[in-house]
């Protein structure tokens, strides 16, 4: 029983960082709630399909991640016969905010791979330096170094801090008067 609380402890302590991914995914804390709890459920239920030695953290993620996709499936919009989206299906969100997370994820697609790679493992799954750098077999200076460099690399392709209109976001037309 000894071994089992250790797992649960250790399954415990990975829940900061399946929430932080969680809401990454379904940008709502109400279904991010519900994943995590689905993942949970999933991972104790399969406790012994786990083997020990593994990583955890990746396990419980991938359980997360796929919990996930089979919930984007069952909720993927349905058509009508006339072509429309079905009206039962909940729109929710401010288009304002959808806009942003669009072109957020367009600005980090335009990262290179090692930036997101590097904006991943730290900014959405919250390892440390140490881990990250001991999971790519580089320095820890170089992690923070392609940290940095990725962040403003995002700032710029999301023209933060300077008042202006990111690359991503619609041209104002010559007749679009503002006031």
């Amino acid at each position: 029983m000894k071994k089992n609380d250790d797992i649960f402890r250790r399954i415990e302590e990975e829940i900061p960082r399946l929430r932080r991914y969680a809401l990454f995914l379904t940008r709502d804390s109400e279904r991010s709630d519900d994943l995590i709890q689905e993942c949970l459920v999933r991972a104790i239920a399969n406790i012994d399909k786990w083997q020990p030695g593994t990583n955890l953290r990746s396990w419980l993620m991938t359980i997360l991640h796929n919990s996930f996709i089979n919930e984007v499936k069952k909720r993927s919009p349905v058509l009508t016969k006339d072509g429309n989206l079905d009206s039962a299906i909940p729109h929710k969100g401010n288009q304002e905010v959808r806009h942003e997370v669009r072109d957020l994820r367009r600005a980090y697609s335009c990262l290179s791979s090692s930036h997101r790679q590097i904006v991943r493992l730290i900014c959405l799954e919250q390892r440390e330096y140490n881990e990250v750098a001991n999971i790519l077999d580089i320095p820890v200076g170089t992690v923070r170094s392609r940290l940095c460099r990725a962040r403003e690399h995002l700032r710029e392709l999301m023209d933060i801090g300077t008042g202006g209109t990111h690359r991503f976001a619609p041209h104002p037309q010559e007749n679009d008067y503002r006031l």
